[in-house]
């Protein structure tokens, strides 16, 4: 289940840096019940856009979303990272976080929920879908 506030982070180990705007976005389509209907919202959100490059072995989290008033169980999620630059060889990892503080505490770096890896070997670019709920 979606917490009430959480945010993403992304962890880079590829051995290179990931691209400023566009390097790792994810996107969402969540859901909740109204009514007793199982309902989506209109149209996909986006949650996570990095704003400056992620150098290897950094990490970067996405703005906290607040669920309190959405009230969103779960949803369904994609995760696309490019990597462009230098030789990658390795992964990035998206975790979920939570905060039961309203947003003071979050888990360390590297903690939290693993959602996916994506691996590389080569520059390209890796799509994924998971699911929270």
């Amino acid at each position: 289940m979606l917490p009430k506030k959480y945010r993403f982070q992304v962890e880079n180990n590829t051995g290179a840096t990931l691209d400023i705007n566009g390097g790792v976005t994810i996107t969402a389509l969540r859901y909740k019940f109204v009514n007793g209907v199982l309902t989506y919202e209109s149209s996909e959100a986006a949650i996570y856009s990095n704003a400056a490059t992620i150098a290897d072995g950094a990490f970067d989290e996405s703005s906290e979303v607040d669920n309190n008033s959405d009230a969103y169980l779960g949803g369904h999620f994609v995760s696309n990272v490019v990597a462009t630059g230098g030789s990658p060889d390795g992964a990035v990892a998206i975790y979920l976080q939570a905060t039961t503080d309203d947003g003071t505490t979050w888990q360390t770096d590297g903690e939290g929920i693993r959602m996916t890896t994506h691996n590389f070997t080569a520059v390209g670019t890796g799509i994924r879908f998971f699911e929270v709920g």
